[in-house]
Parts: C-alpha cells; sequence; structure tokens
C-alpha cells in the first residue's frame, strides 16, 4: 500500500482532488452543522422585534398603493432609491408587496437574509471538506466562527443588509462550484454578485486565496475570474450611468483624508465587527497581524492582507468614525459591512491557517457578535416603544431625534428635529423619554 505521507503529496498536487481521510464521519460533522445553525437561529429570534431606519424607508416605498410591483421595479433599474443594487432590490420589493402586512414583510425580509446566510455557512463547509484531505482544522470550526460573528447578527437582523447577504450567498455557491472543478459555473455565480452590490468586488482578492493556497489551478483561477470581469464592467457601466462614482450622489465620497483614519478603523475591528468604542485601541490591530501570522503561505498572507487593504479602499471613510457608547447611531449596523471580507478571511484561515488562531478569533468574535446582539435589541425596543406610542394616541406624536427624521403616518408618529416635542430618544441609553 502507499506511505500516507507520499499518498498526500500525490493528492495535493492535484488542486481540486482533496478527499476526507477515512475517519471522516459526515454524519456526526452534519449533525454537529444543524445544532450550530438551529441555536444561531434560537440567538437571532429574540432580535426580531421591530423595523428600523432602512427598513421603515423600504416599507414605506414599497407598501405605496398608488404604485405597483412593475413600477417599483422600474424605479429601482432607474436608480431612484439612491443605490443601485438591483437584484436584492427587485426581491425585497416582490417580499413587501405580497406580504399581508408591515410587520410580516420585515419578519419574512429578515428571515430570508438569516437563512441565506446559514446556507452560505453550509456551502462553504462543504467546500471546504472537499478541499481538505486532512479535515483540520474540523470542519465546523468554519459555520462557527462565520455565524457567531458580528456581521452574521447584524445581517440577518435587519433586512437592509440583503445585499451583502446575497452577495455572501453567490460567492458561497462560486466557491463550492470551484471545489467540485466547475470553475465557469463559479465565474458567473461570482459576476452575478456584482448585481447585488459593489462589495462583490472582493470575489478577486477571494480568488486568488484560493489559487494560493493550492486549492485551485491557475488556469480555473482565470476561467473563474473571466465572467465577473466582463458582468462587473457591465455592472459599472449601468451604475455609473445612474451614479457617479464618487460624486455626490454616491454612498461613498473617497475624501482622501479619511483614508488613514478608516483603514486603522477597520484593522482596529475586523474580527470584532464593530465600532463600539471612543477610537481604536490597537488590539485588534493585533489580533489581526496574528491571523495573519497564523497563516501557513506567504502567498496566502499577501493575498488576505490584499483583503483587506481592497476592503478599506471599497468601505472608504465607513470606518472612520466610531460609536462611542452611542446606541442609537447610524453605527449600529455597520456590522454588515464586514460580513464578506471576514467570511473570505474565516475561509482562508480554514484553508492554510494554524490550529491555535480559531480558538482567538473565537474569542474576539463572539465578544463582538455579543455587543451587536445587545445594543440592536436596544435600538429595536426604543423604536418600539415610539411605535406603539402613535399607534395609541389619536394624534399624531412628535419625537425629537434628528439624525434620522421619520413621517409614519400608519403609526402616527413624526421623528425629526423638534426641540418643542415632549418626547425624545435618549441616543446613549437607547430610550423613549418623555421631557419635562
Amino acid at each position: 500500500m502507499e506511505p500516507r505521507s507520499e499518498r498526500n503529496s500525490t493528492l495535493q498536487t492535484t488542486p481540486g482532488l482533496y478527499i476526507p481521510e477515512a475517519g471522516f464521519d459526515a454524519r456526526r460533522t452534519a449533525i454537529g452543522f444543524t445544532v450550530l445553525a438551529l441555536a444561531w437561529l434560537a440567538l437571532i429570534a429574540p432580535l426580531m422585534i421591530a423595523d428600523v431606519w432602512d427598513e421603515t424607508a423600504g416599507l414605506q416605498l414599497f407598501r405605496d398603493p398608488s404604485s405597483s410591483f412593475a413600477g417599483d421595479a422600474e424605479l429601482i433599474w432607474r436608480q431612484s432609491i439612491g443605490l443601485w443594487r438591483p437584484l436584492p432590490s427587485w426581491i425585497a420589493a416582490a417580499v413587501i408587496r405580497a406580504s399581508p402586512s408591515f410587520d410580516s414583510a420585515w419578519l419574512t425580509l429578515r428571515w430570508l437574509n438569516a437563512l441565506l446566510i446559514v446556507t452560505s455557512a453550509g456551502l462553504l463547509t462543504l467546500a471546504f471538506i472537499r478541499w481538505r484531505m486532512d479535515l483540520s482544522p474540523h470542519p465546523l470550526w468554519l459555520p462557527l466562527l462565520l455565524l457567531f460573528s458580528s456581521g452574521s447578527i447584524s445581517s440577518a437582523t435587519w433586512f437592509a443588509a440583503i445585499f451583502d447577504v446575497f452577495v455572501l450567498f453567490f460567492l458561497a455557491a462560486g466557491v463550492l462550484c470551484l471545489a467540485q472543478r466547475s470553475p465557469s459555473v463559479a465565474g458567473i455565480l461570482f459576476g452575478v454578485a456584482f448585481f447585488c452590490k459593489e462589495t462583490a468586488i472582493l470575489l478577486f482578492p477571494l480568488i486568488a486565496i484560493l489559487w494560493s493556497a493550492g486549492r485551485i489551478t491557475a488556469r480555473d483561477a482565470v476561467r473563474a475570474s473571466i465572467p465577473p470581469v466582463f458582468l462587473g464592467a457591465v455592472y459599472f457601466f449601468l451604475r455609473g450611468s445612474r451614479i457617479r462614482l464618487g460624486s455626490g450622489e454616491d454612498i461613498h465620497q473617497f475624501d482622501i483624508e479619511q483614508f488613514g483614519a478608516s483603514l486603522l478603523g477597520m484593522a482596529d475591528s475586523f474580527w470584532i465587527g464593530a465600532l463600539k468604542t471612543d477610537g481604536p485601541i490597537l488590539l485588534g490591530v493585533l489580533v489581526l497581524l496574528a491571523s495573519l501570522a497564523a497563516l501557513r503561505s506567504w502567498k496566502v498572507r499577501g493575498m488576505a492582507l490584499m483583503l483587506v487593504l481592497l476592503a478599506a479602499a471599497i468601505y472608504w471613510g465607513m470606518f472612520a468614525q466610531w460609536q462611542g457608547g452611542i446606541v442609537l447611531s447610524h453605527l449600529n449596523f455597520v456590522g454588515r459591512l464586514y460580513l464578506i471580507p471576514v467570511t473570505i478571511a474565516i475561509l482562508a484561515l480554514a484553508l492554510d491557517g494554524r490550529r491555535w488562531v480559531f480558538p482567538l478569533i473565537l474569542l474576539v468574535g463572539t465578544t463582538g457578535a455579543a455587543l451587536t446582539w445587545r445594543d440592536h435589541q436596544r435600538f429595536q425596543r426604543a423604536y418600539r416603544a415610539a411605535y406603539e406610542l402613535g399607534s395609541s394616541s389619536s394624534v399624531s406624536v412628535r419625537i425629537d431625534y434628528a439624525e434620522r427624521p421619520l413621517t409614519d403616518g400608519r403609526r402616527n408618529l413624526e421623528i425629526g428635529s423638534f426641540p418643542d416635542a415632549a418626547w425624545t430618544f435618549d441616543a446613549r441609553e437607547a430610550k423613549l423619554t418623555r421631557r419635562r
């Protein structure tokens, strides 16, 4: 019989042909994944409290009785909603139109996000099992780190993150296709991801990581890259005809003065997935450097560093501010921005990392997830109190809170800059308070 060491070496020269060792228990792994998924779904269930911010705006827009789904689809295609990410926008509009009520609409979309995240974790786990013959680390490390992260918690419990979640799904499906030696199909899936969100551009460092880790051939890497290059170019051309990149209409202004602060912010918060403190404390930077050092190959390490730098460029300016203990803030939703880069980094570590790094990432990641879970619950409870107050009143209730204005006739509520209003939000404590 061929010696094990020689057999391993032979298999490792043919990327994509890795198979589990004979001792691998697929049934126990499937049961373990199911337990993790159900535990995670049970964890996020208490966060289905109330629609907030962009969710409420979407519900109001796409449940307008004076319009129809055809009108919604045209509105989305023409980029009259402030962004151009047509595929998830069409799906969200269809669900909102078809739902019998506001509450059923946002709940359906949130649970759709959650199920897509679980499915993506499953697809990536299958790809890992196919690639790693020695199955070290254990395959369940991958879904454990992904699901119990700030990015997953935030994205599953705020349906406005549907763009990030669909990108994750298409990238995960593409990765599994690469593991099954179907690079052309993978490339098409990667290309479609562009029509979900610009973050899909991170697929290129993802492909580079898989190639540098020896999991796909150079030929497969090129074949998987061609469709997204073409479809990505089509996407950015169409997007540019609606929103000029970097203009005042664009989400990102690309202010050169903010890049350094944004890069530092992302590096310091990468694994914790939140900006809760008053500013960078540099501990997160050390954890990020440790995770890069845990990679065995210098090639993979270089590609992972490229991933971080490209992610910082994509989210230029988004990590330059810190929450500083303020719960009612747009930074409450920042966790979704980590979903794609952190998932790719987890996959890189699973394929090429040393074992000691996984408990460290789990500790830091679950800390960030716990903070995100706590604050998102407080955030929603504050808004639920406002909704209940307005719904129980026979006249419109005004709340003084200028950061996110809202006019909600269905719930008799107006939120905005109303200095004389009887009610206000305590943004730090996330409470609806009555003024004396």
